[in-house]
Protein backbone atom coordinates (compact mmCIF):
# COMPACT_ATOMS: atom_id res chain seq x y z
CA UNK A 1 0.00 0.00 0.00
CA UNK A 2 1.34 3.41 -0.93
CA UNK A 3 -0.09 6.88 -0.78
CA UNK A 4 0.78 10.42 -1.68
CA UNK A 5 -0.58 13.90 -1.34
CA UNK A 6 0.03 16.30 -4.17
CA UNK A 7 -0.87 19.94 -3.86
CA UNK A 8 -1.27 22.08 -6.95
CA UNK A 9 -0.50 25.75 -6.54
CA UNK A 10 -3.18 28.33 -7.03
CA UNK A 11 -2.52 31.93 -6.04
CA UNK A 12 0.87 31.80 -4.30
CA UNK A 13 1.14 34.56 -1.71
CA UNK A 14 -2.35 35.70 -2.63
CA UNK A 15 -3.68 32.74 -0.61
CA UNK A 16 -3.19 34.61 2.65
CA UNK A 17 -6.16 36.92 2.05
CA UNK A 18 -8.25 33.88 1.08
CA UNK A 19 -7.33 32.13 4.33
CA UNK A 20 -8.20 35.25 6.32
CA UNK A 21 -11.51 35.45 4.44
CA UNK A 22 -12.22 31.83 5.35
CA UNK A 23 -11.59 32.56 9.03
CA UNK A 24 -13.74 35.70 8.90
CA UNK A 25 -16.63 33.86 7.25
CA UNK A 26 -16.42 31.07 9.83
CA UNK A 27 -15.96 33.05 13.03
CA UNK A 28 -16.36 36.81 12.61
CA UNK A 29 -19.07 37.43 10.01
CA UNK A 30 -22.01 39.44 11.36
CA UNK A 31 -24.79 37.44 12.98
CA UNK A 32 -27.27 38.90 10.48
CA UNK A 33 -25.84 37.60 7.23
CA UNK A 34 -25.93 39.52 3.98
CA UNK A 35 -26.85 36.69 1.60
CA UNK A 36 -25.61 38.34 -1.60
CA UNK A 37 -22.32 39.46 -0.04
CA UNK A 38 -21.72 36.10 1.63
CA UNK A 39 -22.46 34.19 -1.60
CA UNK A 40 -19.92 36.31 -3.48
CA UNK A 41 -17.31 35.97 -0.73
CA UNK A 42 -17.77 32.19 -0.65
CA UNK A 43 -17.47 32.02 -4.45
CA UNK A 44 -14.23 34.04 -4.21
CA UNK A 45 -12.97 31.66 -1.53
CA UNK A 46 -13.72 28.55 -3.59
CA UNK A 47 -12.06 30.15 -6.64
CA UNK A 48 -8.92 30.79 -4.58
CA UNK A 49 -8.55 27.05 -3.92
CA UNK A 50 -10.08 25.61 -7.10
CA UNK A 51 -9.82 28.25 -9.84
CA UNK A 52 -12.50 28.24 -12.51
CA UNK A 53 -9.79 28.66 -15.15
CA UNK A 54 -10.07 25.83 -17.68
CA UNK A 55 -6.34 26.17 -18.39
CA UNK A 56 -5.50 25.65 -14.70
CA UNK A 57 -7.85 22.69 -14.45
CA UNK A 58 -6.50 21.02 -17.61
CA UNK A 59 -2.94 21.46 -16.32
CA UNK A 60 -3.86 19.94 -12.95
CA UNK A 61 -5.46 16.91 -14.61
CA UNK A 62 -2.49 16.43 -16.97
CA UNK A 63 0.02 16.76 -14.14
CA UNK A 64 -2.03 14.48 -11.89
CA UNK A 65 -2.08 11.79 -14.57
CA UNK A 66 1.67 12.16 -15.08
CA UNK A 67 2.31 11.79 -11.33
CA UNK A 68 0.02 8.74 -11.20
CA UNK A 69 1.87 7.08 -14.09
CA UNK A 70 5.20 7.79 -12.39
CA UNK A 71 3.95 6.32 -9.12
CA UNK A 72 2.68 3.17 -10.81
CA UNK A 73 5.97 2.77 -12.70
CA UNK A 74 7.90 3.26 -9.46
CA UNK A 75 5.83 0.66 -7.63
CA UNK A 76 6.18 -1.79 -10.53
CA UNK A 77 9.96 -1.38 -10.45
CA UNK A 78 10.14 -1.81 -6.68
Amino acid sequence: LAGAVVEFGTRGLQMRPALRLDQWLRFKAPAAPDAARDAQLRADLVDAFVPVSSVWRRNVVAHGLQITRQAIAGLAAW
